[in-house]
């Protein structure tokens, strides 16, 4: 099977013809756009010139007819490509107006085909039941199957769409998530119809859907890699990822586009690859559709040899069930310093260490760092300051430790010369400058957004990344770089994370020999010339991105402010997958992300107690939730995987939190959350058994009752609650769907409640009988269909 890393290899008089044909007037100077670029025949007509948009009936049987049209095309072997291509094309209107000539557009579009992998990811399917025409070169293989190896015009057409946005014109994260989610569509209603249709017609309807399936992959690295291109050129924007979410449609049957993305993941997973890590990159919900050959394939050349380190006694990777598992995570802060600097003389056995002087610490107001200038067997401090190298690591890797009990000789020495290397007058590592004590522990955690943010450097010490060679650098030193960042230690820890955060303007990788690479410098590299399949994997790093915010306030009030307003769910949801090593901290960091550590929070009942609103899709999650009054929805950590197994069972129920911004806002006051849901409530007292006789051994009925056996809800009002989208872009059937992370069903809250009546109050009361209970999360499986939900305009849990 290819492994992902050959690129497609698109033909010039095919991009310059798509080019031709859709030209239109040059550019004018007051012209705002240099495009038109739609899928509006799939939603609307023009008749008397006027627009009118279809009802879902008559858009149903204008998407079941396209099919048709598909199935039809694809059935003479010899003519199948042309006839898809006919049918397909007609579906986007495009008029192109380039600033630049016709073969200044092709040369770059080409470019950028280029980057993409010569095949999608294969679909399961009978290839042994296609003629030989629908193959290249004979053989019945995945890689010579024509709508497999082939650039459609559509695709041209996105990579134009791309090109002409590059300069910021026009909405490419609208146009293609428009296209994108209509494919997905199309290619679960092909799979729909070719399971009701004939044994003998479904290897043609296998041949649409892989054509589609071809196109929809393939667009899919193109609009990640667009979206990242905006992102570095203008900024990241927080709370704005509804352009990115995708519809999880069925790509094959009982066979999810999230399902397979996992599967391909998992098949082509590195062994040494610890499990843990794997989740955090797979449990991502920009993941979705995604190509991880190319991404595992850089891992396994940077990497390859390297044991997991994951199990004691083993060197196989943990399963990435539970991070307890893993050594990886050691919880414990013992001053380990085992990291010594190979290229300066030193005694691994008994390296003397330089400790602190306590006096100086205490004479310094404000963030304290080290002062390279300092002479003498003690460190001494400085106030923290704009030339101050800050330095980010992971405790195990063998740089941790407290100021009393001092950090190795030759690793001070090393920090010295690199801070000189790097034009800086001081260094800021934990090890030196957090204390034990209480007081000044606190201390120093409430300046640490400071010193990451004001420090000319942050610079991140993990000791696999400092095995890469980063000497004469090329586009696949680059994409290694990144892909050690993404699956390093570091990158899945709490506090790092936080640190990456707030130093996101100037963060560093040290690599082998002491070769220092600004991470900008990788993600512009990899953006602009790596692998698309690479490229696409940054946005999962998007607190390590410029923020559109970095900048806005000028002058000295600049340093004097925090930038990082980023919502508290999108911070949640970047911390629900990597833990913290102290009880307690996970909370604190929450804290200092939003920039609240100044009203001193001290634990999650306070750290919700001074929040005034939560988006409602952000609750669905596997979070523990806490037992406080009012508060039984408020998750009692990002950390979203349950601190311990409580059922025995071999895999932890594991939903992590979306940022869900496009999600209902919910009010917090102090007798609970009150805001908007889709609600559906069910009576389990004796009448309403009596009035469900009939129906009570239906699908949803007996999953309703499996909900209330796995929650104790007996005899009890019990609801199921889903999140309502205040976005119009999820969907053009009249059904809202949230995004999620499940591979195979739809996410709901359950909740109980004590009432006594069915009748719904449609207005605020604080009357304890219409009180609900949060009580956890439940997946319901797509193959039951689901009761039908009420929209409710105030509901209040307590």
């Amino acid at each position: 099977m290819e492994n992902g890393t050959e690129c497609l290899e698109p033909s010039r008089d095919a991009i310059r013809q798509t080019v031709e044909d859709d030209y239109s007037i040059p550019q004018r100077e007051n012209q705002l756009i240099s495009f038109e670029f739609n899928w509006d025949t799939c939603y609307s007509s023009h008749q008397d010139g006027m627009i009118k948009y279809y009802s879902q009936e008559e858009r149903a049987q204008l998407l079941s007819q396209i099919c048709s049209d598909l199935f039809n095309a694809a059935v003479d072997a010899d003519s199948h490509w042309d006839g898809l291509e006919r049918v397909f094309s007609g579906l986007v209107s495009c008029q192109w107006r380039p600033d630049a000539g016709v073969e200044v557009v092709v040369e770059r579009v080409e470019a950028l085909l280029r980057r993409l992998p010569r095949t999608p990811v294969p679909i399961p399917g009978v290839l042994e039941k296609l003629p030989s025409g629908y193959f290249r070169n004979g053989g019945r293989t995945w890689n010579r199957l024509h709508v497999a190896t082939l650039a459609h015009k559509n695709l041209i057409r996105c990579a134009i769409l791309g090109v002409l946005t590059a300069t910021g014109k026009g909405a490419f994260d609208w146009d293609m998530q428009e296209g994108l989610n209509l494919v997905g569509e199309l290619i679960q209603l092909c799979v729909t119809r070719s399971a009701k249709d004939d044994a003998a017609h479904r290897h043609i309807w296998f041949l649409v859907v892989s054509y589609l399936w071809s196109f929809w992959q393939r667009a899919r690295l193109l609009q990640a890699q667009g979206i990242l291109a905006k992102y570095l050129r203008i900024g990241y924007v927080h709370g704005n990822e509804k352009y990115q979410w995708m519809r999880n449609f069925q790509v094959a049957r009982d066979l999810s586009i999230r399902a397979l993305t996992e599967e391909v993941a998992r098949s082509h997973k590195p062994l040494n690859l610890c499990g843990w890590k794997f989740e955090l990159l797979r449990g991502d919900s920009k993941c979705l559709g995604l190509d991880f050959r190319p991404l595992f394939s850089r891992f396994k050349e940077a990497f390859g040899s390297m044991p997991a380190s994951c199990l004691k006694h083993s060197t196989e990777a943990c399963d990435g069930r539970d991070w307890h598992d893993c050594l990886r995570f050691d919880r414990t802060e013992t001053g380990n310093q085992t990291m010594h600097d190979a290229s300066h003389p030193h005694t691994h056995e008994g390296e003397p260490r330089v400790k602190w002087d306590e006096e100086s610490y205490r004479g310094v107001v404000g963030a304290r760092a080290v002062s390279i200038y300092a002479t003498g067997n003690r460190l001494t401090y400085c106030t923290a300051s704009e030339r101050t190298l800050a330095f980010s690591h992971v405790w195990s890797h063998g740089q941790g430790g407290r100021p009393h009990e001092g950090i190795n000789r030759c690793l001070h020495q090393r920090y010295v010369n690199l801070a000189k290397s790097l034009g800086c007058d001081s260094y800021w590592i934990d090890s030196a400058c957090i204390p034990d004590e209480d007081e000044l522990r606190k201390e120093a955690i409430n300046h640490i957004n400071g010193v990451f943010y004001r420090s000319k450097h942050v610079l991140v010490c993990d000791r696999e990344l400092m095995t890469l060679d980063a000497n004469d650098l090329t586009t696949g030193h680059y994409e290694r770089i990144l892909t050690g960042v993404l699956l390093s230690d570091w990158n899945i820890r709490a506090w790092t994370m936080l640190e990456a955060l707030k130093g996101r303007e100037h963060v560093a990788i040290l690599c082998r020999d002491d070769h220092i690479v600004r991470f900008s410098e990788v993600a512009q590299h990899v953006c602009d010339h790596g692998r698309l399949a690479v490229a696409g994997f940054l946005l999962l790093l998007p607190h390590m991105l410029h923020s559109q915010l970095e900048g806005t306030v000028p002058g000295k009030v600049q340093r004097e402010v925090s930038p990082n307003d980023i919502p508290l769910e999108t911070i949640g949801s970047w911390l629900s997958h990597r833990p913290a090593s102290r009880k307690g901290d996970d909370v604190r960091i929450w804290s200092l992300c939003l920039n609240q550590h100044r009203t001193r929070v001290k634990d999650a009942v306070d750290f919700w107690r001074q929040q005034n609103g939560v988006y409602s899709g952000f609750l669905l999650s596997s979070s523990d939730r806490l037992a406080e009054p009012g508060l039984s929805w408020a998750p009692a950590s990002p950390f979203a995987l349950p601190e311990e197994r409580s059922d025995g069972s071999s895999q932890a129920v594991f939903h992590r939190p979306l940022e869900s911004a496009d999600t209902q806002g919910l009010s917090i006051t102090s007798d609970g959350l009150w805001g908007a849901w889709w609600m559906y409530e069910h009576d389990d007292r004796v009448v309403a058994q009596v009035r469900e006789t009939l129906t009570r051994f239906s699908k949803t009925n007996k999953e309703l009752r499996r909900i209330r056996r796995h929650f104790r809800l007996q005899n009890k009002w019990m609801a199921l609650l889903r999140p309502i989208s205040s976005s119009v872009y999820s969907r053009y059937d009249g059904v809202e769907e949230t995004p999620s992370v499940t591979k195979t069903g739809t996410l709901v809250a359950v909740c109980d409640s004590g009432k006594t009546e069915s009748r719904r109050r449609h207005f605020p009361t604080s009357q304890e009988s219409y009180k609900w209970i949060w009580r956890g999360v439940y997946e319901w499986p797509t193959t039951t269909p689901m009761p039908e939900f009420t929209q409710i305009s105030e509901l209040w849990i307590g």
